[in-house]
């Protein structure tokens, strides 16, 4: 079901990695290559969504539309560059996809997590850590944005798999952030013109 409607989203996936250690709910990470935006890689964990996260009804009116969540990772291949994003975004995907159950701290919009990882491209900025972007409440409300199009599933409870993409920042970014606050600063990012994939440059 996942990683059908992955495909159907994103084209036939590249690869896939196990990352549920033999143990149920079965894991997976995959990457992929979208037609619609050249020059991307597209990471996503598949699996996730099949299991609400915990805590979230103690901060959602609506928590049953937002307790169902993948991870995403997007990123811009540098050109004349090897590709070296296999050394280092499926350990940080792998590293979160059981996070929310091991610590009973759930994803939603906006939270920040630390980017256990470093981007072996990176020049000057250290982006050491991730903020969580919910493009499918997004698409939602405006498909027409230039976004992969990661709306429209439904889990096996009925309700909405919210597909969060990981936007890696500064430390100073993430002060801005927490002092500004979160409309404020999508507000910058998009005005900036940075889109939903990260570019190590």
């Amino acid at each position: 079901l996942r990683l059908q409607f992955l495909e159907e989203k994103l084209g036939k996936h590249d690869k896939y990695w196990s990352a549920d250690g033999g143990k149920y709910p079965s894991l997976g990470i995959a990457s992929f290559y979208p037609k619609e935006f050249p020059g991307i890689k597209v990471f996503s964990t598949i699996g996730m969504s099949v299991q609400n996260q915990p805590s979230v009804e103690l901060y959602h009116k609506d928590f049953e539309n937002f307790a169902r969540i993948e991870l995403v990772f997007a990123l811009k291949l540098l050109p004349d560059v090897e590709d070296h994003s296999e050394q280092w975004v499926q350990h940080v995907l792998g590293e979160m996809i059981k996070f929310p159950w091991n610590t009973g701290i759930w994803f939603g919009h906006s939270h920040s997590i630390q980017n256990p990882r470093k981007d072996p491209d990176q020049l000057y900025l250290d982006f050491s850590w991730f903020v969580l972007r919910n493009i499918t409440d997004e698409l939602d409300h405006d498909s027409a944005l230039e976004l992969p199009k990661l709306h429209g599933l439904i889990s096996e409870n009925g309700k909405r798999v919210n597909y969060l993409v990981l936007t890696p920042i500064s430390i100073e970014e993430r002060i801005c952030f927490m002092r500004e606050g979160s409309q404020k600063f999508w507000e910058t990012w998009k005005k900036e013109g940075y889109s939903f994939f990260h570019d190590s440059e």
